[in-house]
């Protein structure tokens, strides 16, 4: 992970101030391996179109997401949970 990603994160929001830059790179490590687990997931979930795992999948990155301020991944997780929640074009 990028220093600067860190640094970026712990000034959005209070955390380097209250000198807990630490604290900031240990939730940004285990934020990027449960991505990690969470993309592979989707990424089953996706190919027989079983769409129930991958609205699910999709809607706990978003809210992991939010969490860290990644909020350009937040948003593609909130539209692939809208695409996959029944009565959707996709759906």
């Amino acid at each position: 992970m990028a220093t600067g990603s860190v640094e970026a994160i712990g000034r959005s929001g209070d955390l380097e101030r209250a000198g807990e830059l630490e604290f900031v790179r240990d939730l940004m490590g285990a934020f990027l391996q449960d991505t990690a687990v969470r993309l592979e997931s989707m990424r089953k979930a996706a190919a027989p179109a079983d769409f129930e795992a991958l609205a699910t999948c999709s809607h706990a990155l978003r809210g992991s997401a939010l969490l860290v301020n990644a909020n350009r991944l937040a948003e593609l997780c909130r539209e692939i949970e809208q695409h996959t929640l029944p009565g959707s074009a996709v759906h």
